[in-house]
């Protein structure tokens, strides 16, 4: 705490109030400019000199912080950083445990990702992520804030699949791998990612039972997919709620039937039908497919772009579209919904 007092002391100019006392462990000894009969505005300045020096010791104090000492700030923030973001971040801490705030530059950044064998898009997002945790402890110590320059940004992938296509693979896969099936189904009628498939379990699909039709029969159950996913660099939770195509209608309820359906148990399981522990299954098991279909170079992820392509080419809004795929705006939906030849052709002959 500021310590600092007015104390007059004679000099070759006639007595001045100097600020004197102790900061931050260290003696002070600083004139104000005035003297005694100019006791205000000594004291005015005496706020200031302590104002300061409080600065500088914390800038100081900041200086010498090492990274993992920042990093634990960074976490610590109200709005807490997203789990991939200290995915990328946590690494490149641990990486240079010894270096100062200060210290680190863009090059020390671009020499810990690696980025060759990787998508841009990924390298993008780590140098990105670790920028951010640096400026915000740059602040901290009143530095100037840098920027990195990233990898060029891919063009988006235009591969969707056709009717035929997404015809050829579910019937090459009741062929190969019958158990794969519904979830072949359910990635082409909900544009779920994969992760999201695995980790889907019975509490999270609504079922309404309306009432009974004329007939006395009760109508097919009204079905919904929640999916929650957590966007990285917000650490935001989004839910969404998919409608079950009628196609998915029958495979649920025969997945229902012969499999164990309590809230916590998983919907979709693996050929052993034991919980899917990675998403890599869900892309080994696809490529098989794609490949005895040639199609090796269309992925589990295209079948979410189709599945944005055809809501597009249906005149689904954007903000519809937006709101299936999870999206928090509707800055990515150029990279998902494909607007092909077919589409353009439709939107020329519908001019009157």
């Amino acid at each position: 705490m500021p310590s600092l007092k007015l104390v007059p002391r004679p000099g070759k100019r006639g007595t001045v109030l100097y600020a004197t006392g102790r900061m931050g462990g260290r003696y002070v000894n600083r004139t104000t400019g005035y003297g005694p009969s100019q006791r205000a505005k000594a004291k005015s300045r005496l706020k200031e000199i302590e104002r300061q020096l409080s600065l500088s010791i914390e800038r100081e104090r900041a200086a010498s912080a090492l990274i993992p000492d920042a990093y634990t700030l960074y976490e610590r923030r109200p709005s807490r950083p997203g789990v991939s973001t200290i995915n990328y971040v946590h690494p490149f801490v641990l990486a240079h445990p010894r270096f100062r705030v200060r210290e680190i530059k863009p090059s020390h950044v671009l020499a810990h990702v690696r980025t060759t064998g990787r998508a841009p898009s990924s390298v993008r997002r780590e140098i990105a992520a670790i920028q951010g945790f640096l400026n915000f402890a740059r602040e901290a110590e009143d530095l100037p804030t840098f920027r990195i320059r990233k990898p060029a940004s891919p063009p988006p992938k235009q591969s969707i699949y056709t009717e035929a296509q997404r015809n050829l693979m579910l019937a090459t896969c009741a062929t190969m791998f019958p158990w794969f099936v519904p979830h072949m189904t359910t990635l082409f009628y909900t544009g779920m990612r994969r992760s999201e498939l695995t980790n889907l379990r019975w509490g999270g699909i609504e079922r309404h039972s309306p009432a009974a039709s004329d007939e006395g029969e009760p109508s097919e159950p009204f079905t919904f997919i929640c999916v929650s996913s957590r966007k990285g660099r917000t650490g935001s939770v989004i839910i969404r709620r998919i409608p079950v195509h009628s196609v998915l209608q029958p495979i649920l309820t025969s997945l229902r039937a012969t499999h164990p359906c309590t809230p916590s148990d998983f919907v979709f399981l693996s050929s052993t039908g034991r919980p899917i522990t990675s998403p890599e299954t869900i892309t080994h098991t696809w490529k098989r497919v794609a490949k005895a279909c040639d199609l090796p170079n269309l992925t589990p992820h295209d079948a979410r772009r189709t599945f944005a392509s055809q809501l597009l080419a249906n005149n689904i809004g954007d903000l519809r579209i937006t709101d299936l795929l999870g999206h928090i705006d509707t800055k990515m939906l150029p990279t998902y919904a494909v607007i092909d030849d077919d589409l353009r052709s439709s939107a020329v002959s519908s001019l009157r």
